[in-house]
């Protein structure tokens, strides 16, 4: 009877009677089992893992042991890819305590973006993906490594106990370096977050606060940028989050911090993304509305660009205050150079007049490159 029928309806001892009979054939008249496959493709233990023949899976790892990490010929999979990709915890052990590694990787369509790199996962990170608890314990106790991904993938999906698992895992191995992996230009595009992104900036990218909390107590830094140059304040601000802002001012961030290839501030980001509260909140905070950027471009030019009308009005009230506060009698500022000004006294980019219009700002503005 065909190998595979045994398989098929878990058969055993018949499977075990056939793989003796084979071991005693002369090499040159016994079939390469790792070549046999079936219609699609599969070998014996891709069908094994497939049905759950858990049997026959521990009689195939005992005479053809190739086989247990055998991969598939069009999916590139391994047996165990099988069993973790369908959930199923006993036969991921079954073929664990064959000899199935637990940290191999393959290609993941599902993930994958057209014009991009394939994007390698792990079964680690697959259990987070279907939120298997049983099975990402297995898979841990059988000395899987967290990788980057799985991390990654644990955050996006909210998972805290998920993460805080993945993260003790880690201190106890005494290497938390994947806190500070960036991740590469294929699986951010996958994963729908800004390239170079950090565990700490894709938790703030996607507003997850108490995930944040929990890297950060793991000493996640607080300072590093993804690709764009954007640190984990910036983000937060601009995302409008202030309970973040809150959480990275009480761990001591550097709060001037500015983007290497603008000089963007914190307010600067904010201002961009129309993030009312967390502009009034950085404002508060003592933040220069006034601070330029390397193009000599405002908060005031960005929201104003960006038509944000709540922050503009911000900006212009701590502008206003700001010229109050430094003003001593009479203006001493230099006369202003456009047409359009009818006040005789100015700011660089704020008349001192106590009626300050948004024409008279906008005259103002469009001196700037923006």
């Amino acid at each position: 009877m065909d190998m595979f029928v045994h398989c098929s309806v878990d058969n055993f001892q018949a499977l075990e009677a056939a793989l003796k009979q084979h071991a005693a054939l002369p090499r040159s008249a016994a079939t390469d089992l790792t070549k046999l496959v079936d219609s699609q493709h599969n070998t014996l233990m891709h069908a094994c893992a497939q049905q759950g023949s858990l049997q026959c899976i521990q009689v195939i790892a005992k005479y053809v042991p190739a086989l247990v990490t055998q991969r598939h010929a069009i999916a590139h999979t391994e047996p165990l890819h099988m069993a973790v990709s369908a959930g199923n915890v006993t036969t991921a052990h079954c073929l664990l305590t064959g000899g199935a590694n637990p940290n191999s990787t393959w290609p993941d369509p599902a993930l994958s973006v057209v014009g991009e790199a394939p994007v390698l996962t792990t079964p680690l990170a697959t259990a987070i993906v279907k939120t298997n608890g049983p099975l990402l314990n297995l898979l841990l106790k059988a000395g899987a490594k967290v990788d980057p991904m799985a991390l990654m993938l644990a955050i996006r999906g909210n998972q805290v106990s998920a993460v805080a698992l993945l993260l003790d895992c880690c201190v106890r191995a005494g290497d938390v370096s994947v806190l500070g992996t960036q991740l590469p230009a294929n699986v951010a595009a996958a994963l729908h977050l800004p390239r170079g992104c950090t565990p700490l900036l894709a938790a703030v990218h996607n507003g997850l606060h108490d995930v944040a909390v929990q890297l950060i107590q793991y000493r996640a830094s607080i300072e590093q940028s993804d690709g764009h140059g954007r640190r984990p304040l910036h983000v937060a601000a601009s995302r409008n989050d202030v309970r973040t802002i809150r959480l990275l001012l009480q761990r001591n961030v550097q709060v001037d911090s500015t983007r290497d290839a603008d000089a963007w501030n914190a307010l600067h980001f904010a201002a961009e993304a129309n993030a009312f509260q967390a502009t009034t909140f950085l404002l508060q905070l003592g933040f220069n509305v006034n601070a330029c950027a390397n193009n000599l471009a405002t908060t005031l030019h960005i929201a104003c660009f960006n038509k944000s009308t709540s922050v503009v009005q911000a900006l212009i009230t701590a502008k206003v205050r700001a010229w109050v506060r430094g003003c001593v009698g009479v203006c001493g500022l230099e006369p202003c150079a456009s047409a359009a000004c009818v006040c005789g006294c100015r700011h660089r980019f704020l008349c001192g007049c106590e009626s300050v219009s948004y024409t008279h700002l906008r005259a103002h503005e469009t001196e700037a490159d923006l």
